[in-house]
């Protein structure tokens, strides 16, 4: 029998994260993750240390979305948990030099966390990559043979993660590719001296470092979360997203993604490499990562038993779920008046910047002329690389005639022809304002007084 701990991202109701599984018998148990003004919304990474475990998890304070680091014991008990300032949607996390690494996503960085008993968590910057904006998707951290490894999307393809086939893997110590060519790299993973990572898109198992050995079939679903033990390798899969996490825009499906499969586990024997699968999609709709317990730890209760608490907690929760969503429209109508003013009236790019940088991650759906907004004020504040950024998120999807102007934007930037890019870049924002057609807008021949014509 082997027992797992399985970390389910992007929950609801809160604080159905995090559970015990049994393979053979497939009873789960729900680990509780009652944190007083704190609900968890999603279990990310799980890293074991000392007698228990860190675990990374996003939660949800004052309508705005945090990640936060939790210490468990070894039964498995939330002995205590905070937030994490300097992380933005928090992922993996492991134990290094004394302290833990923890990748911040949504700022291209690794956060070096010292967190002392009884104190609050100590944050420095330990490695970055382009910092600012999730532009990379760094996900995945692991040591292997004394180095330093990191797994990420790579530059969005037309603004959308969907189409990101380039992903790697680079070793932080030489700064350098390892493997590269990946669609979707997450899960890094060792058996033996080798590292192998998943291309969760492609339903792969990659090859990163070390001697190369067996060649793994080709896998169901979107991979991610992988765990072995002396006998197997359980590797979790989840459901497609049919939204976009950052905009909630609908997104459409990929043709190079098999369908059919949601919420799960591959358990692959290590000999034959003979791939069963194990649904789970009645608990959850995304598994983040997975880790193998110590044998004889207890899961009590019964698969059923853990569907009805979900439920049962799913059915009270249903009145907040629709309260949270009017005070969201609230809060995201303040606010919107907020960055009107500082943009229209204050020019006060950098508050406005920040103001919108908090929408964004609130729980009511990202606004396209919100990206223009943010592309406008990190425009008037000289951060090129930052407004391109913003207005690739602005024109996937939503506006495929305007992406030859933005690619010609960014070409001209990479080969240093400022004034070209800046030129692409106006007729760009220009050219969606009158498209969107916002009250705010005013006329385009005062490029001051409007807040996103340039």
């Amino acid at each position: 029998m082997t027992q797992l701990l399985i970390s389910f991202c992007f929950t609801s109701p809160p604080g159905y994260a995090l559970a015990k599984f049994d393979t053979d018998s497939e009873a789960l148990e729900w680990v509780k993750l009652d944190q007083p003004g704190l609900p968890v919304y999603g279990g990310m990474g799980i890293c074991p240390r000392g007698d228990g475990y860190i675990v990374i998890f996003h939660a949800v304070r004052e309508m705005h979305s945090i990640s936060c680091i939790g210490e468990l014991d070894h039964d498995l008990r939330l002995c205590r948990m905070a937030e994490l300032k300097l992380v933005s949607d928090g992922h993996s996390v492991i134990e290094h030099d004394g302290a833990l690494l923890v990748v911040s996503s949504g700022t291209n960085q690794v956060i070096r966390v010292d967190w002392p008993a009884g104190g609050e968590p100590e944050e420095r910057v330990y490695f970055e990559l382009e910092p600012g904006f999730d532009t990379l998707h760094m996900n995945s951290l692991r040591q292997h043979q004394g180095k330093l490894y990191l797994s990420m999307f790579g530059p969005r393809t037309n603004g959308s993660w969907r189409n990101a086939t380039q992903g790697q893997v680079i070793c932080l110590d030489d700064r350098a590719a390892s493997a590269q060519g990946i669609h979707h790299p997450h899960g890094l993973f060792a058996i033996g001296d080798e590292l192998l990572c998943v291309g969760s898109m492609s339903g792969s198992v990659r090859h990163v470092a070390g001697p190369a050995r067996a060649a793994f079939p080709k896998l169901d679903g979107y991979l991610r979360g992988v765990a072995c033990d002396a006998h197997n390798m359980y590797v979790g899969t989840s459901r497609i997203r049919d939204r976009s996490k950052s905009s909630g825009d609908k997104v459409s499906p990929s043709s190079a993604m098999p369908r059919g499969i949601g919420c799960g586990l591959h358990i692959l024997e290590r000999e034959t490499l003979q791939p069963r699968w194990l649904d789970l999609s009645p608990f959850a709709a995304e598994i983040y990562d997975i880790h193998v317990l110590p044998p004889g730890t207890q899961v009590k209760g019964t698969r059923r038993d853990a569907m009805a608490s979900r439920l049962h907690a799913l059915n009270g929760f249903t009145p907040r779920l629709l309260e949270l969503a009017q005070q969201g429209g609230r809060h995201a109508k303040e606010l919107q008046d907020v960055v009107r003013s500082l943009i229209d009236e204050d020019r006060d790019y950098q508050n406005a910047a920040q103001l919108l940088q908090r929408l964004m991650t609130g729980p009511v759906k990202v606004e396209a002329d919100w990206y223009l907004d943010l592309a406008f004020c990190k425009f008037q504040q000289n951060d090129v690389h930052a407004a391109l950024y913003q207005l690739e998120l602005a024109l996937s999807e939503t506006h495929p005639e305007l992406v030859q102007l933005q690619k010609n934007a960014r070409a001209s930037l990479e080969l240093r022809d400022f004034e070209s890019a800046t030129g692409y870049l106006k007729q760009v924002t220009q050219m969606l304002r009158r498209k969107l057609a916002t009250p705010a807008a005013t006329s385009a021949e005062d490029p001051q007084t409007s807040g996103i014509a340039a």
